[in-house]
């Protein structure tokens, strides 16, 4: 349990800087003019960058080769991505707020799944599968009361 909370805090405070990166691009892009879906992407090709390395080296340090970890984090980064990007299209074809807060919005949409994703599939080691699969296997194995055989007979 306590590393499944100390991986959740770096992981956010990598999210955090990650975010503020996003959001800082994003905001000066658009600033000069640049359409709000265009601010989004550059600022997420650069924030992408940070979540890669600070999860390699902060969040989840050492547990996978760094290619390893980007290649399977990567994939997650997109999905938020386009998730993110959906909500930003819909929040300024809505007209409900100005292009900015679109994009603070559009961003706060994607930290939770992308922890998931990222303890759970790209940065599991094979320590932490072996734990799992070795849970199932007792799981699997567990005595069965004195006399059951299964067939419904004491």
């Amino acid at each position: 349990m306590r590393r499944l909370l100390t991986d959740g805090l770096r992981f956010g405070l990598v999210g955090l800087a990650a975010t503020a990166t996003h959001l800082a691009v994003a905001l000066s892009v658009l600033h000069f003019g640049t359409a709000p879906v265009v601010a989004n992407t550059l600022g997420f090709l650069v924030a992408v960058n940070v979540s890669i390395f600070g999860h390699q080296f902060f969040s989840f340090p050492g547990r996978v080769p760094l290619l390893h970890g980007a290649l399977r984090f990567v994939p997650a980064a997109v999905v938020g991505f386009l998730l993110n990007t959906v909500v930003l299209v819909g929040l300024v074809a809505a007209h409900v707020v100005p292009a900015w807060a679109s994009i603070v919005i559009a961003l706060a949409v994607i930290p939770l799944a992308t922890f998931g994703y990222a303890r759970l599939f790209a940065y599991r080691t094979r320590v932490d599968r072996d734990v799992v699969g070795s849970d199932r296997v007792r799981a699997r194995q567990s005595p069965r009361k004195e006399g059951a055989r299964g067939d419904g007979s004491e």
